[in-house]
């Protein structure tokens, strides 16, 4: 009977660090309240605003109004990923950058100008 109560008992404390271990990472922010809106909080940190998210199950210890001094604890949530296309890589493990190679323009207009003959530059000052 003893060994299953241990048993039990180291389980129930095994799942409990589990869930708390699982949970994101928290943040706080201490500050003046500017605004309170029944889905946000802004709170102005020296100048910094932070507009942060609140929905029923937001535990509120006093009065929230605009001027009162808060500190909110908060988490990040992702509201969308977007996965990019993996660049692609050399053998080097570097990434492939393409080249760069001049095409020539197609035209169909003639030619602005045309050269008749060629100019030989020469320096006569030796």
């Amino acid at each position: 009977m003893k060994r299953m109560t241990v048993l039990i008992l180291a389980l129930a404390l095994l799942v409990t660090f589990a869930l708390v271990a699982a949970q994101p990472k928290t943040y706080q922010v201490t500050g003046i309240v500017k605004a309170v809106t029944a889905d946000m909080i802004t709170v102005d940190k020296s100048g910094e605003m932070f507009q942060i998210a609140k929905d029923a199950g937001t535990k509120v210890t006093g009065a929230l109004k605009a001027g009162a001094k808060v500190t909110v604890e908060y988490r990040m949530t992702a509201a969308t990923v977007t996965v990019k296309k993996e660049a692609s890589r050399n053998s080097n493990g570097r990434v492939a950058t393409p080249s760069r190679v001049a095409t020539p323009l197609k035209t169909t207009a003639a030619p602005a100008f045309t050269c008749l003959s060629r100019v030989r530059w020469t320096d006569d000052s030796r």
